[in-house]
């Protein structure tokens, strides 16, 4: 009797050790799984936050470009060399994060592809364009400083001073008379159409200063033919005043034809090809987020249901 009441408190107590043995497994495996599941939402979360850093890089750098394609000014571009930098690093330190996702690395992959394509595509020909346009300006500086200067005008003054004293010995000569008035006419054209070509930088604007030059050679010939005095110092004057002033300035002006202006900017950005890229790539960011938000719900599922089976083995 008393062997078997031995042999069943033997039992007894086996089975509530072996119960509690069970239960203490299914607990620890349960906590070591919500541990792992942890770590993997941990995981999921520097994925998404990495992949947003990615895109806010690729806007600074958007951001710097038209800051100096506004300006000119290379200190916009501070943001530009940063953002492009810090684009390139997480780029690679996104795909070690996703590894174990091809998916997710191809799609990484991708955004760095377009990342260097929108730098060689977009951002290259418009530094190119911002630099051409700074030539222009400097041209453009050069010019308005030799206007500003006054040359132009003290050497038309001098020439007109001494025609003033030269008209009046030609009162008793007529062809002179006619060839001297004809003179101070020409010299007012060319002036005109050089005007016109600094203003316009169109040259059909220059046709009445080519059209003079080959007059006022014709005049001082009947000038010099008639012997009137001061015929050379007066030509002389006319010669200052179309070579260092109506040719250097129609130069100056050419120069700064040759460069692109704050119009084709304005162009290249309406093409708005900068935008293609960029909707691109949000459209990328937008997947990735979008996969590894599914696979935190996932994981918190499985986390509910791991807490589920500990507490209810605990509670049995």
């Amino acid at each position: 009797m008393v062997m078997k009441v031995k042999s069943q408190l033997l039992l007894g107590n086996g089975i509530t050790i072996g119960l509690f043995i069970v239960i203490s497994i299914i607990i620890v495996t349960s906590v070591n799984k919500l541990i792992t599941n942890s770590t993997w939402v941990t995981h999921t979360h520097n994925v998404i936050s990495t992949t947003e850093q990615i895109m806010g890089h690729m806007v600074d750098q958007e951001t710097g470009v038209r800051g100096y394609m506004a300006t000119g000014n290379k200190e916009f571009l501070e943001p530009y060399y940063n953002g492009k930098k810090d684009f390139e690093e997480l780029v690679e330190k996104a795909k070690q994060l996703v590894s174990d996702n091809p998916t997710q690395v191809q799609r990484f992959t991708e955004l760095g592809s377009l990342g260097n394509a929108w730098n060689n595509e977009v951002a290259a020909p418009y530094f190119q364009l911002r630099k051409e346009v700074n030539g222009g300006k400097t041209a453009n500086t050069a010019l308005l400083d030799f206007l500003a200067s006054g040359e132009g005008k003290r050497r038309m003054d001098t020439f007109r001073k001494h025609w003033a004293s030269f008209v009046k010995q030609t009162s008793n000569i007529p062809v002179a008379k006619d060839a001297c008035w004809g003179l101070l006419l020409d010299m007012v054209n060319m002036e005109t159409g050089m005007r016109g070509f600094l203003v316009t930088g169109k040259e059909e604007y220059l046709e009445p200063f080519n059209a003079g030059q080959g007059n006022i050679d014709k005049r001082f010939s009947v000038l010099s033919a008639a012997g009137i005095p001061g015929t050379a110092t007066l030509k002389a004057d006319a010669t200052a005043w179309i070579t260092y002033s109506g040719k250097k300035s129609i130069a100056l002006k050419r120069e700064a034809l040759k460069y692109p202006t704050a119009s084709d900017i304005e162009n290249l950005l309406g093409e708005k090809l900068g935008k293609q890229f960029m909707d691109k790539l949000r459209n990328i960011v937008a997947n990735i987020v979008d996969m590894e938000s599914r696979l935190l719900k996932v994981r918190k599922a499985e986390a509910d249901s791991i807490a589920s089976i500990a507490i209810n083995a605990s509670s049995g």
